[in-house]
């Protein structure tokens, strides 16, 4: 059975479950972890999504396929982690949402599937009804939504620094191991990703205050996208990938922006 193929089972049963006289939802996945969970997989699905977007702009096709496949595995786990109430204590909206369910799992599917047959159209028009269903499910719950981008130049620059160590530590799960080599892949590939971001968001100051020298920093930057393809290029030969290489540079990068460097 393929991905939608579980999924939809999966959905079923749930709607049976819950349709079931004496046994409310509240009952299946009322534990706060799981309130925890779904609000962090929810966020998860946005950030996917979000960049999946933007790197459809830079014709990242291949980011963005690794941003849609995370969000299509977080949308699976989301039946399983739906609250008993939502954060102002009222009813959580279950037949609502399970109704939408599918049908954001559907346009995601047909995003991914677009991208893979380089079919512009559906390329430009999806990712827009994919937001449009998310503002109409926040709206109908009267739920807020944190849809309100871009935050600052400062803000954004921090996340893409915290998404490029998150790639690294993720690939240091995977160095040295046959069956993690497409794994080490895909986070190089996320890691030059979000270097490229950096380069385009380079504040003027540290998040101490500290002012930064832009020639110097964009010159690291830089360095350090050189050194993924470098080491993307490695493992397209076989080689085993030294993560050490990446970490000393992320960390050189970080102390320049943390340590006390002035200008003169």
């Amino acid at each position: 059975m393929n991905r939608i193929g579980r999924f939809s089972l999966a959905f079923f049963l749930l709607m049976v479950l819950v349709g079931k006289p004496g046994l409310s939802l509240g009952e299946t996945a009322s534990a706060p972890e799981a309130s925890y969970t779904f609000k962090n997989n929810m966020h998860r699905i946005f950030h996917a999504y979000n960049h999946t977007r933007i790197s459809l702009g830079m014709e990242r096709y291949d980011i963005s396929l690794i941003q849609l496949d995370d969000a299509l595995a977080a949308i699976e786990e989301l039946p399983e982690l739906m609250p008993a109430r939502n954060s102002d204590g009222g009813p959580f909206f279950w037949k609502e949402f399970l109704k939408r369910l599918p049908v954001l799992h559907s346009k995601m599917t047909a995003l991914k599937e677009a991208i893979q047959a380089k079919n512009k159209e559906q390329m430009e028009r999806l990712p827009g009804e994919i937001f449009n269903l998310c503002i109409q499910c926040h709206s109908n719950a009267r739920l807020d939504y944190l849809f309100r981008l871009p935050p600052g130049r400062q803000i954004l620059f921090q996340d893409y620094m915290h998404r490029l160590s998150e790639t690294f530590m993720a690939i240091q799960v995977y160095e040295g191991s046959a069956e993690g080599v497409e794994k080490e892949r895909q986070q190089l590939a996320l890691a030059g990703y979000y270097l490229d971001l950096l380069q385009t968001t380079l504040p003027g100051a540290g998040p101490s205050g500290i002012i930064l020298d832009p020639l110097k920093s964009q010159k690291q930057l830089a360095g350090l996208r050189s050194l993924t393809v470098s080491m993307e290029a490695e493992l397209d030969q076989g080689k085993r990938l030294d993560a050490e290489r990446l970490r000393q540079g992320i960390n050189g990068f970080c102390v320049a922006c943390h340590g006390p460097e002035r200008l003169p």
